[in-house]
């Protein structure tokens, strides 16, 4: 979620963890990389790792414009992880 402000990051985080909550535990990119100063390619390894421990992944609307989602949606394409695409946020 590159170039949005971090306050913006954080709500639309919030609201996903959120709605998602109810299928089971809600992990975010912010969750898996809280220090922001995390070198990008540190960072991706570390959302790739989470992913690859989750049952499912929700990637949010424009999640297709970001390398790192783009990699991530790769991750779960390769490992069978379940996908929902949410274009409501």
């Amino acid at each position: 979620m590159s170039g949005y402000s971090d306050d913006f990051i954080d709500a639309r985080l919030r609201k996903a963890k959120e709605k998602y909550s109810p299928l089971g535990k809600v992990i975010t990119p912010r969750d898996a990389v809280p220090d922001r100063s995390t070198p990008y390619n540190m960072a991706l390894g570390k959302c790739v790792e989470m992913i690859m421990t989750c049952q499912m992944a929700v990637f949010l609307n424009g999640w297709e414009y970001s390398h790192g989602c783009r990699i991530e949606d790769f991750t779960c394409s390769t490992f069978n992880i379940s996908k929902i695409q949410d274009n409501k946020f």
